[in-house]
């Protein structure tokens, strides 16, 4: 829609990007003022708003920013029905969580975590929590499902997209038989699409729902065999994700010198996380570790203060602290082996409003026990 207004143009797309990241600001403050004091959610939306991963990504041609607009409005209109039970929140919630997934297909399952809410934390009757829970998943459905219909009557298959056995297979399977073999990315992808040719995948054209169901097979099957090595590779992402700061990104922003940080152009096979921080510090100018320990500090303020956030809500807000800790589990365990940090996008705004509960506490500790040393 945004081409065929600007005759394809590049900077109109990431000029309205930019807007919708400005509104999901402003969404991050909404959402925590609902729960929360306007003190916290000015920090909240402050911290939102300094994050340079999601800055970065605003003015890249991908589709976090547009689909983290969405699911923050989603969330929005969900923290509203959970406050005044209201059945229109419920359905815009659902709607827009429906639009958020035809963007990025990963939050096809969020409705379970949803429904999860409604049962166990509303403050309703048992026959009003299956008619929300009923709702919910029928407008999600609806929203989806013309685009489902449309993948179904064209290539026979009711799926939102045909990448996801691509992915697996040559991601985050292959950068697991990268950790196991020692081989590089390029060998062991050749091996794995040697073998699903053999099972009739098609060469010419890598992408379609036919190829996505090969791949899949051969993934489970080497999932299947490989299993526990696959699960550390998988944690390893996680990790991967929540400690990569962006710093190849950034320095290419500020026009900095960098050597390729690579690790043989294998960064999730081969290297744990202690050998990735002891290569970049030999590697890196003093410019670029001044900015990645920046980027460090940051993440470890939201961390180590959201958890402390946690702590402190335990008994208190129990309706939107489980809300929040089940989005950021929701996408950290479906990150996968390659754990890249622009994966944390969707869930970062609710470790910054956790992060912002625990600031908050402690300037108030703080303050309240220097005030009273003084006097």
């Amino acid at each position: 829609l945004i081409y065929s207004i600007s005759s394809g143009s590049l900077w109109f797309v990431l000029l309205i990007q930019i807007f919708l990241s400005l509104i999901s600001v402003v969404l991050v403050y909404k959402i925590a003022a609902r729960v929360f004091s306007r003190q916290i959610a000015i920090l909240s939306a402050f911290l939102f708003a300094i994050d340079s991963t999601q800055a970065y990504w605003t003015v890249s041609l991908y589709t976090e920013t547009l689909f983290l607009f969405l699911f923050l409005v989603s969330i929005y209109y969900l923290c509203k029905s959970q406050k005044e039970n209201s059945l229109l929140s419920i359905c815009l919630s659902a709607l827009f969580l429906g639009i958020a997934t035809l963007v990025r297909p990963i939050s096809y399952l969020f409705p379970l975590v949803v429904v999860s809410i409604i049962l166990v934390l509303y403050n309703l009757k048992l026959n009003m929590k299956l008619v929300y829970s009923l709702l919910y998943c029928f407008i999600f459905a609806a929203t989806i499902s013309p685009w489902l219909l449309h993948n179904y009557s064209k290539y026979g298959e009711a799926k939102l997209c045909s990448i996801s056995g691509y992915n697996l297979l040559l991601y985050n399977v292959a950068y697991t038989e990268v950790y196991r073999t020692g081989k590089t990315i390029e060998e062991v992808r050749k091996d794995f699409i040697d073998l699903a040719v053999k099972q009739g995948s098609d060469t010419t054209n890598k992408y379609t729902f036919k190829n996505s169901r090969i791949y899949s097979n051969v993934a489970k099957q080497y999932i299947k065999d490989n299993f526990i090595v696959y699960c550390k590779r998988h944690f390893m992402g996680i990790i991967n994700m929540y400690a990569g700061l962006g710093t190849e990104k950034l320095i290419s922003v500020f026009h900095l010198k960098s050597e390729s940080f690579n690790l043989d152009h294998d960064p999730f096979g081969k290297a744990g996380i202690f050998k990735r921080v002891q290569t970049f510090f030999q590697s890196k100018t003093k410019a670029v570790i001044f900015i990645a320990f920046g980027l460090g500090f940051y993440l470890l303020i939201n961390y180590l203060f959201s958890i402390y956030g946690i702590f402190l809500l335990i008994g208190e807000k129990e309706k939107y602290l489980l809300l929040f800790i089940l989005i950021i589990f929701y996408f950290s365990v479906l990150t996968g082996v390659v754990g890249y940090d622009r994966y944390r996008i969707p869930f970062m705004p609710f470790i910054n409003i956790l992060c912002a509960v625990g600031l908050s506490h402690f300037y108030v500790k703080i303050v309240d026990k220097y005030g009273k040393a003084k006097n």
